[in-house]
Protein backbone atom coordinates (compact mmCIF):
# COMPACT_ATOMS: atom_id res chain seq x y z
CA UNK A 1 0.00 0.00 0.00
CA UNK A 2 1.24 3.46 -1.09
CA UNK A 3 2.35 5.71 2.54
CA UNK A 4 0.00 8.12 1.64
CA UNK A 5 -3.11 5.83 1.01
CA UNK A 6 -1.98 3.82 4.67
CA UNK A 7 -1.68 7.28 6.47
CA UNK A 8 -5.13 8.16 4.76
CA UNK A 9 -6.96 4.31 5.68
CA UNK A 10 -5.43 5.00 9.56
CA UNK A 11 -6.67 8.44 9.73
CA UNK A 12 -10.73 7.26 8.98
CA UNK A 13 -10.30 4.51 11.12
CA UNK A 14 -9.10 6.82 14.22
CA UNK A 15 -12.38 8.94 13.53
CA UNK A 16 -14.13 6.34 12.92
CA UNK A 17 -13.24 4.85 16.76
CA UNK A 18 -13.33 8.17 17.86
CA UNK A 19 -17.26 8.41 16.41
CA UNK A 20 -18.11 5.32 17.85
CA UNK A 21 -16.34 6.08 21.36
CA UNK A 22 -18.54 8.51 21.51
CA UNK A 23 -21.92 6.82 20.67
CA UNK A 24 -21.21 3.42 22.36
CA UNK A 25 -20.78 4.07 26.64
CA UNK A 26 -20.25 0.83 28.09
CA UNK A 27 -22.27 -0.09 31.07
CA UNK A 28 -20.32 -2.94 33.22
CA UNK A 29 -22.74 -5.35 34.76
CA UNK A 30 -20.62 -5.40 37.98
CA UNK A 31 -21.02 -4.30 41.12
CA UNK A 32 -18.55 -1.87 42.74
CA UNK A 33 -18.62 -1.58 46.46
CA UNK A 34 -17.69 2.32 47.32
CA UNK A 35 -15.46 2.87 50.83
CA UNK A 36 -15.39 5.62 52.29
CA UNK A 37 -13.34 7.38 55.06
CA UNK A 38 -14.75 9.99 57.31
CA UNK A 39 -11.63 12.21 57.83
CA UNK A 40 -10.57 16.05 58.91
CA UNK A 41 -7.36 17.27 58.59
CA UNK A 42 -7.20 18.31 62.28
CA UNK A 43 -8.05 15.00 63.44
CA UNK A 44 -4.80 13.12 65.26
CA UNK A 45 -6.35 9.31 65.08
CA UNK A 46 -7.05 9.91 61.21
CA UNK A 47 -3.24 10.26 60.83
CA UNK A 48 -2.13 7.44 62.69
CA UNK A 49 -4.31 4.11 62.74
CA UNK A 50 -6.87 5.30 60.34
CA UNK A 51 -4.12 6.25 57.75
CA UNK A 52 -2.56 2.72 58.18
CA UNK A 53 -6.32 1.32 57.76
CA UNK A 54 -7.26 3.39 54.87
CA UNK A 55 -3.49 2.42 52.84
CA UNK A 56 -3.97 -0.79 53.82
CA UNK A 57 -7.99 -0.69 52.73
CA UNK A 58 -6.33 0.71 48.79
CA UNK A 59 -3.79 -2.08 48.78
CA UNK A 60 -6.56 -4.70 49.32
CA UNK A 61 -9.40 -3.37 46.86
CA UNK A 62 -8.34 -0.70 44.35
CA UNK A 63 -9.49 -2.17 41.23
CA UNK A 64 -12.70 -4.31 42.73
CA UNK A 65 -13.87 -0.78 44.86
CA UNK A 66 -14.20 2.90 44.90
CA UNK A 67 -12.17 4.38 47.22
CA UNK A 68 -13.12 8.16 48.98
CA UNK A 69 -11.61 10.13 51.68
CA UNK A 70 -14.19 12.43 53.01
CA UNK A 71 -13.28 15.28 54.40
CA UNK A 72 -16.24 16.52 56.12
CA UNK A 73 -14.03 19.33 58.23
CA UNK A 74 -11.29 20.95 58.51
CA UNK A 75 -8.73 22.01 55.30
CA UNK A 76 -9.97 19.71 52.53
CA UNK A 77 -13.52 20.05 53.25
CA UNK A 78 -16.40 19.81 51.06
CA UNK A 79 -19.84 20.31 51.20
CA UNK A 80 -20.56 17.30 49.48
CA UNK A 81 -17.96 15.37 51.57
CA UNK A 82 -20.04 17.05 55.15
CA UNK A 83 -23.36 15.92 53.76
CA UNK A 84 -22.60 12.34 53.05
CA UNK A 85 -21.15 12.35 55.60
CA UNK A 86 -24.12 13.11 57.88
CA UNK A 87 -26.09 10.96 55.71
CA UNK A 88 -24.29 8.28 56.54
CA UNK A 89 -24.59 8.79 60.15
CA UNK A 90 -21.07 9.17 61.28
CA UNK A 91 -20.00 10.38 64.75
CA UNK A 92 -16.35 11.40 65.38
CA UNK A 93 -13.93 10.71 62.94
CA UNK A 94 -11.68 8.37 61.66
CA UNK A 95 -14.87 6.38 60.52
CA UNK A 96 -15.18 4.15 57.53
CA UNK A 97 -18.22 2.84 55.64
CA UNK A 98 -18.66 0.15 53.14
CA UNK A 99 -21.36 1.18 51.12
CA UNK A 100 -24.02 2.71 53.59
CA UNK A 101 -22.40 0.17 56.48
CA UNK A 102 -20.20 1.47 59.08
CA UNK A 103 -17.31 -0.79 59.42
CA UNK A 104 -16.75 -1.62 63.02
CA UNK A 105 -13.09 -0.88 63.24
CA UNK A 106 -10.95 0.74 65.84
CA UNK A 107 -6.78 0.90 66.61
CA UNK A 108 -7.09 -2.21 67.91
CA UNK A 109 -9.40 -4.23 65.85
CA UNK A 110 -7.33 -3.03 62.39
CA UNK A 111 -6.38 -6.45 61.22
CA UNK A 112 -9.69 -8.27 61.51
CA UNK A 113 -11.61 -5.54 59.91
CA UNK A 114 -9.30 -5.53 57.18
CA UNK A 115 -9.91 -9.10 55.94
CA UNK A 116 -14.03 -8.49 56.96
CA UNK A 117 -13.99 -5.97 54.57
CA UNK A 118 -11.71 -7.92 51.94
CA UNK A 119 -13.90 -10.75 52.07
CA UNK A 120 -17.13 -8.49 51.46
CA UNK A 121 -15.75 -6.75 48.81
CA UNK A 122 -14.65 -9.78 46.82
CA UNK A 123 -17.65 -11.08 47.29
CA UNK A 124 -19.91 -8.35 46.12
CA UNK A 125 -17.82 -8.30 43.24
CA UNK A 126 -19.52 -11.95 41.94
CA UNK A 127 -22.96 -10.47 43.00
CA UNK A 128 -25.78 -9.26 40.02
CA UNK A 129 -26.15 -5.48 40.21
CA UNK A 130 -29.51 -3.84 40.37
CA UNK A 131 -28.14 -0.96 38.35
CA UNK A 132 -24.69 0.21 37.29
CA UNK A 133 -23.39 3.72 35.08
CA UNK A 134 -21.10 3.63 32.39
CA UNK A 135 -18.61 7.01 32.19
CA UNK A 136 -17.47 8.59 29.14
CA UNK A 137 -15.76 12.38 29.61
CA UNK A 138 -12.83 14.06 27.62
CA UNK A 139 -12.36 18.14 26.89
CA UNK A 140 -13.96 19.40 24.33
CA UNK A 141 -13.00 23.75 23.51
CA UNK A 142 -11.91 24.08 27.08
CA UNK A 143 -14.73 22.19 28.38
CA UNK A 144 -14.95 18.86 30.41
CA UNK A 145 -17.75 16.97 28.88
CA UNK A 146 -19.27 13.62 30.71
CA UNK A 147 -21.96 11.51 29.42
CA UNK A 148 -22.95 8.42 31.49
CA UNK A 149 -25.50 5.71 30.71
CA UNK A 150 -27.16 3.95 33.85
CA UNK A 151 -28.63 0.47 33.11
CA UNK A 152 -30.77 -1.21 35.70
CA UNK A 153 -30.29 -5.03 35.03
CA UNK A 154 -33.23 -5.84 37.95
CA UNK A 155 -36.65 -4.77 37.83
CA UNK A 156 -36.42 -2.63 40.83
CA UNK A 157 -38.75 -0.44 42.79
CA UNK A 158 -38.25 3.13 44.70
CA UNK A 159 -36.42 6.03 44.01
CA UNK A 160 -33.22 6.35 42.38
CA UNK A 161 -30.59 9.47 42.15
CA UNK A 162 -27.36 9.40 39.84
CA UNK A 163 -24.40 11.81 41.52
CA UNK A 164 -21.25 12.31 40.09
CA UNK A 165 -17.48 13.66 42.31
CA UNK A 166 -14.31 14.73 41.33
CA UNK A 167 -11.64 13.01 42.98
CA UNK A 168 -8.34 14.38 43.44
CA UNK A 169 -6.18 11.50 43.07
CA UNK A 170 -3.18 12.77 45.28
CA UNK A 171 -1.38 16.01 46.82
CA UNK A 172 0.34 16.79 49.60
CA UNK A 173 -0.29 18.45 52.54
CA UNK A 174 -1.05 18.76 56.74
CA UNK A 175 -2.48 16.44 58.51
CA UNK A 176 -2.46 15.84 62.15
CA UNK A 177 -1.00 12.84 63.56
CA UNK A 178 1.69 12.49 61.24
CA UNK A 179 5.04 14.62 60.25
CA UNK A 180 5.41 17.28 57.93
CA UNK A 181 3.09 17.15 54.56
CA UNK A 182 1.38 13.57 53.89
CA UNK A 183 0.29 12.13 50.70
CA UNK A 184 -3.51 12.71 50.80
CA UNK A 185 -5.14 10.12 48.11
CA UNK A 186 -8.44 10.01 46.43
CA UNK A 187 -10.46 12.87 48.58
CA UNK A 188 -14.02 14.06 47.27
CA UNK A 189 -13.44 17.71 46.39
CA UNK A 190 -16.86 18.56 44.53
CA UNK A 191 -19.69 17.35 43.35
CA UNK A 192 -21.28 17.77 39.26
CA UNK A 193 -24.68 18.54 40.44
CA UNK A 194 -26.78 20.79 42.62
CA UNK A 195 -27.66 18.14 44.76
CA UNK A 196 -25.18 16.37 46.74
CA UNK A 197 -27.11 12.93 45.75
CA UNK A 198 -27.60 13.64 42.49
CA UNK A 199 -30.53 14.14 39.97
CA UNK A 200 -33.27 11.53 39.98
CA UNK A 201 -32.89 9.39 37.37
CA UNK A 202 -36.09 6.69 38.34
CA UNK A 203 -39.06 6.54 40.08
CA UNK A 204 -41.33 3.72 41.01
CA UNK A 205 -41.48 0.52 39.31
CA UNK A 206 -38.46 0.25 37.04
CA UNK A 207 -37.76 -2.51 34.33
CA UNK A 208 -34.88 -5.11 33.96
CA UNK A 209 -33.26 -3.32 30.73
CA UNK A 210 -34.28 0.55 31.48
CA UNK A 211 -31.56 3.10 30.49
CA UNK A 212 -31.09 6.52 31.52
CA UNK A 213 -28.83 9.15 30.50
CA UNK A 214 -27.27 12.00 32.04
CA UNK A 215 -25.01 14.53 30.76
CA UNK A 216 -22.91 17.10 32.15
CA UNK A 217 -20.24 19.46 31.38
CA UNK A 218 -18.34 22.14 33.01
CA UNK A 219 -15.57 24.91 32.00
CA UNK A 220 -11.63 23.40 32.63
CA UNK A 221 -10.22 26.57 33.81
CA UNK A 222 -13.24 26.72 36.71
CA UNK A 223 -11.98 22.72 37.92
CA UNK A 224 -8.65 24.08 39.22
CA UNK A 225 -7.03 20.38 38.91
CA UNK A 226 -5.60 19.08 36.18
CA UNK A 227 -6.86 16.12 34.39
CA UNK A 228 -4.31 13.91 35.26
CA UNK A 229 -5.16 14.12 38.91
CA UNK A 230 -8.79 13.39 39.03
CA UNK A 231 -11.11 10.84 39.14
CA UNK A 232 -14.71 10.75 38.21
CA UNK A 233 -16.80 9.32 40.74
CA UNK A 234 -20.37 7.82 40.06
CA UNK A 235 -22.68 6.71 42.96
CA UNK A 236 -26.29 5.25 42.48
CA UNK A 237 -28.50 6.35 45.36
CA UNK A 238 -31.72 4.63 46.65
CA UNK A 239 -33.67 7.18 48.37
CA UNK A 240 -35.51 5.57 51.69
CA UNK A 241 -37.06 8.11 54.07
CA UNK A 242 -34.48 10.52 54.46
CA UNK A 243 -31.72 8.58 53.94
CA UNK A 244 -29.93 7.45 50.51
CA UNK A 245 -28.55 4.07 50.66
CA UNK A 246 -25.24 3.44 48.35
CA UNK A 247 -26.86 1.26 45.32
CA UNK A 248 -23.48 0.76 43.23
CA UNK A 249 -20.56 3.27 41.77
CA UNK A 250 -18.22 3.35 39.06
CA UNK A 251 -15.52 5.85 38.39
CA UNK A 252 -13.30 6.74 35.37
CA UNK A 253 -9.78 8.37 34.84
CA UNK A 254 -9.50 7.77 31.26
CA UNK A 255 -10.39 11.28 28.84
CA UNK A 256 -11.03 10.80 25.47
CA UNK A 257 -10.37 13.94 23.80
CA UNK A 258 -13.85 15.02 21.84
CA UNK A 259 -16.42 13.72 23.41
CA UNK A 260 -19.79 16.12 22.62
CA UNK A 261 -22.67 16.04 24.66
CA UNK A 262 -25.92 14.27 23.70
CA UNK A 263 -27.86 16.66 22.01
CA UNK A 264 -31.41 15.59 23.84
CA UNK A 265 -32.39 16.88 26.96
CA UNK A 266 -35.01 13.82 27.83
CA UNK A 267 -32.59 11.92 30.07
CA UNK A 268 -34.83 9.06 30.31
CA UNK A 269 -34.24 6.20 27.68
CA UNK A 270 -34.84 2.70 27.04
CA UNK A 271 -38.22 0.32 28.33
CA UNK A 272 -40.55 2.43 26.02
CA UNK A 273 -43.90 0.50 25.01
CA UNK A 274 -44.29 1.22 21.91
CA UNK A 275 -42.82 -1.24 19.03
CA UNK A 276 -41.37 -0.28 15.85
CA UNK A 277 -39.11 -1.48 12.63
CA UNK A 278 -37.51 -0.28 9.75
CA UNK A 279 -37.30 -2.42 6.49
CA UNK A 280 -34.75 -2.68 4.64
CA UNK A 281 -32.05 -1.52 7.64
CA UNK A 282 -29.36 -0.93 5.20
CA UNK A 283 -30.88 1.57 2.44
CA UNK A 284 -30.30 2.23 -1.29
CA UNK A 285 -33.45 4.24 -1.71
CA UNK A 286 -36.19 3.87 0.40
CA UNK A 287 -36.87 2.18 3.61
CA UNK A 288 -40.27 1.88 5.61
CA UNK A 289 -40.69 2.77 9.06
CA UNK A 290 -43.55 1.23 10.96
CA UNK A 291 -44.77 2.19 14.48
CA UNK A 292 -47.18 0.38 16.44
CA UNK A 293 -48.93 2.81 19.63
CA UNK A 294 -50.93 1.18 22.78
CA UNK A 295 -52.40 4.75 23.32
CA UNK A 296 -52.02 8.17 21.93
CA UNK A 297 -49.27 10.82 22.38
CA UNK A 298 -49.55 14.17 22.48
CA UNK A 299 -45.94 14.88 21.48
CA UNK A 300 -44.29 11.80 19.78
CA UNK A 301 -40.97 12.61 17.77
CA UNK A 302 -39.12 10.43 14.96
CA UNK A 303 -35.78 11.88 14.06
CA UNK A 304 -32.77 10.86 12.30
CA UNK A 305 -29.03 11.51 13.88
CA UNK A 306 -25.15 11.11 12.56
CA UNK A 307 -23.33 8.93 15.36
CA UNK A 308 -21.82 12.38 16.40
CA UNK A 309 -24.60 13.61 17.47
CA UNK A 310 -26.10 15.90 14.84
CA UNK A 311 -29.96 16.02 13.96
CA UNK A 312 -30.40 14.93 10.22
CA UNK A 313 -33.82 15.32 9.41
CA UNK A 314 -37.37 15.38 11.30
CA UNK A 315 -39.28 12.18 10.10
CA UNK A 316 -42.45 13.17 12.42
CA UNK A 317 -42.76 15.32 14.85
CA UNK A 318 -46.68 15.67 16.63
CA UNK A 319 -49.69 13.96 18.15
CA UNK A 320 -50.45 10.61 17.34
CA UNK A 321 -53.24 8.34 17.71
CA UNK A 322 -53.36 4.41 18.77
CA UNK A 323 -52.34 2.23 16.03
CA UNK A 324 -50.11 1.61 13.64
CA UNK A 325 -48.05 4.55 11.31
CA UNK A 326 -45.53 4.59 8.66
CA UNK A 327 -43.36 6.53 7.24
CA UNK A 328 -41.17 6.61 4.33
CA UNK A 329 -37.49 7.42 4.82
CA UNK A 330 -35.79 8.89 1.22
CA UNK A 331 -32.20 8.33 0.80
CA UNK A 332 -32.08 10.79 -1.72
CA UNK A 333 -32.29 13.53 1.38
CA UNK A 334 -29.29 11.87 3.29
CA UNK A 335 -26.51 13.89 1.93
CA UNK A 336 -23.58 11.18 2.41
CA UNK A 337 -23.68 7.69 3.14
CA UNK A 338 -22.68 6.12 6.50
CA UNK A 339 -23.90 4.80 9.58
CA UNK A 340 -26.82 6.61 11.43
CA UNK A 341 -28.90 6.39 14.62
CA UNK A 342 -33.22 6.74 14.24
CA UNK A 343 -33.99 7.96 17.60
CA UNK A 344 -38.14 7.42 18.21
CA UNK A 345 -39.13 9.81 22.10
CA UNK A 346 -42.88 9.77 23.16
CA UNK A 347 -42.15 11.73 26.32
CA UNK A 348 -41.04 9.34 28.78
CA UNK A 349 -39.49 6.79 26.60
CA UNK A 350 -36.82 6.48 23.85
CA UNK A 351 -36.07 3.65 21.73
CA UNK A 352 -33.17 3.89 19.10
CA UNK A 353 -31.75 2.15 16.07
CA UNK A 354 -29.03 1.95 13.57
CA UNK A 355 -29.51 2.50 10.00
CA UNK A 356 -26.97 2.12 6.77
CA UNK A 357 -27.48 4.14 4.01
CA UNK A 358 -25.72 2.98 0.83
Amino acid sequence: MHTLNKYLFLCCFLITQLTFAQSEITVPEKQIPLLSKVSASWCPYCGTWGWDFMEALMDDNTGSSNIVTLHYSGDYRSQEAAEMTSNFGAFGQPQFFLNSTRVNVNSSTVDVARSEVKATVSQSGTASPEAQTGILAGPTNGQLNIVTKTRFFQEVSGEYYLSLYILEKSFNGPQAGRNGNSLHKNVLRFGLTDNTFGEPIATGTISAGSEVIFQKSIDLSDMAYSLENIRILSIIWKKEGNKYLVVNSNSSEQFTAGVTLLPTADRRLGKADFQFSIQPNVVSNFALLKLILPSQRKNFQAELWTLDGKKVQDIFQGQLSSGAHEWTIDRSKVEAAGMYVLRLNDGSGQMSRRVIFR
